[in-house]
């Protein structure tokens, strides 16, 4: 993966993942009664408002001046989330990982001016091949990079089915909406403790 990918993604899932051990520590002995991904985020929340994060991505950290600046050079962000056609949920676009169709939809998005998009990952799909994952994760940025387009990675989701699992996906429910979805990383490692550690290496690095 480019450098310049590396560091961005890096930091940012270091401080995600970091946050949330820090939240398991703090309250180990109420999450070992009752753990919920709504719980997880809620404290998440609470912690980037009542703490100053440094992340180092390119120096030291921006004083108020450099952040006002930048954001004053920023465009108007128009995107969406996204996934390809051909998948049905974030499992299945980086297991198939349709290349070609997510190019052409994501140069469709460039004309008409979308320039952001929230991609979802899985820590399952990391799990099984780390290296294999950064490989697609570095594919896909040179392919948004291509058509400027930014990306906002999201690493954990509770929507939808609770039971992830890799190889072939659930059947649609006819009538229901995203009935394919999975949540990440899903119930069973939320609820089992002694995972963790699984969440925690579940990171981007160099």
């Amino acid at each position: 993966m480019r450098k310049t990918h590396l560091d961005k993604v890096h930091a940012y899932i270091n401080v995600v993942i970091n946050s949330t051990m820090f939240y398991s520590q703090v309250t180990y002995s109420k999450l070992d009664r009752i753990v919920s991904m709504k719980q997880l985020f809620v404290c998440l929340s609470l912690y980037f408002l009542c703490v100053s994060i440094v992340v180092k991505v390119d120096g030291a950290r921006w004083t108020i001046d450099e952040a006002n600046n930048w954001y004053k050079n920023q465009p108007l962000f128009l995107g969406a989330n996204f996934i390809p056609s051909t998948a049905v949920n974030v499992i299945d676009m980086w297991q198939t990982f349709d290349v070609e169709t997510i190019e052409r939809e994501l140069q469709w998005a460039s004309q008409i001016n979308m320039n952001i998009m929230r991609v979802f990952l899985h820590v399952l799909l990391h799990q099984q091949d780390p290296q294999g994952y950064l490989q697609k994760l570095d594919a896909y940025l040179t392919i948004a990079n291509k058509y400027n387009i930014k990306t906002m990675f999201v690493l954990f989701d509770a929507c939808w089915l609770p039971n992830p699992q890799l190889g072939p996906q659930p059947d649609p429910i006819p009538g229901v909406h995203n009935s394919q979805w999975v949540q990440c990383p899903g119930q069973p490692l939320l609820h089992n403790t002694t995972a963790w550690p699984i969440l925690l290496q579940y990171r981007i690095h160099s």
